[in-house]
């Protein structure tokens, strides 16, 4: 991104959208997704895997589902229920129809709509859809302060740049700070003798007050984790795909640690370059 260049102005979301197992796991990303919609004064949807049928064939609204939507504090919940064992397909279904939708994932779960280390199914949900998703990691906490910054991943590629407009309007809507990072390999000497220049662009775009910490590193994770920790960061946001390892297809091995092992909610956003 050019210096002089805004990123375009993101929708605020209206739908969070949470796939569940009937794991204890998945559902930590209830309370999450739950206080994002009062932030935001959106709607909560809840999805589970393929009902259980009942003697006669009809099918059956899991009882932890109906338990889980009468107990979350969000205004409106709706419930749904995948209807046949393509429950992929059928998030993406349900995605199209919901305005400016969100998913809310844990990143382990029991095997259906999800998968330990982020594999399998969680996987496929990175790879199928194309709205931002708020990763929940085993590490974070599914009651958050929310009183830390909003912390923005930037590695100077134009991919990256796609973080930049949803990081401004979360960080408006949650009423937080914004902070960037940008991690360099310590061989880097162009970015050790000019440490913003790859990244002036984004920190125009994100605007005045907007905090920069440059960070030499052999390990982009580690180092985002630490200065996540550090900071007390409230929300991490990313683009899937960088130029070093953020992500390649899905998610890569430097995404895949930041949302795995994250203290708080990770929010991932694709590139428009690679929609469709």
């Amino acid at each position: 991104m050019s210096p002089d260049a805004a990123p375009p102005a993101a929708s605020p979301p209206q739908t969070f959208v949470v796939p569940l197992d009937g794991s204890d796991f998945a559902s930590r990303a209830v309370p999450v997704a739950a206080e994002l919609t009062r932030r935001f004064d959106a709607d909560l949807v809840l999805m589970s895997a393929p009902p259980t049928l009942s003697c006669d064939g009809d099918a059956l609204l899991p009882g932890w589902l109906q338990e889980l939507a009468d107990t979350t504090d969000a205004a409106r919940v709706e419930t749904v229920v995948a209807e046949a064992n393509e429950p992929v397909d059928e998030l993406v279904a349900l995605l199209s129809t919901h305005p400016d939708p969100v998913v809310v994932m844990t990143t382990h779960g029991r095997g259906v709509l999800g998968s330990a280390a982020l594999g399998g199914v969680a996987q496929q949900i990175v790879h199928a859809v194309t709205v931002p998703l708020v990763m929940v990691g085993r590490a974070c906490a599914s009651s958050r302060s929310w009183a830390g910054p909003v912390l923005v991943c930037h590695d100077g590629s134009t991919a990256a740049d796609a973080a930049l407009a949803p990081a401004v309007t979360w960080a408006d809507a949650l009423g937080l700070p914004l902070a960037l990072v940008h991690v360099f390999h310590p061989l880097d000497v162009a970015t050790a003798e000019a440490p913003t220049e790859a990244v002036q662009g984004a920190i125009d775009a994100l605007g005045p007050g907007t905090v920069t910490h440059v960070v030499r590193n052999y390990r982009p994770a580690d180092a985002i984790q630490e200065l996540a920790h550090r900071l007390g960061a409230s929300l991490v946001v990313m683009s899937t795909h960088g130029r070093t390892g953020f992500a390649r297809i899905a998610l890569g091995s430097v995404a895949m640690d930041v949302v795995r092992n994250s203290e708080c909610p990770v929010l991932v956003v694709r590139p428009a370059t690679l929609e469709g």
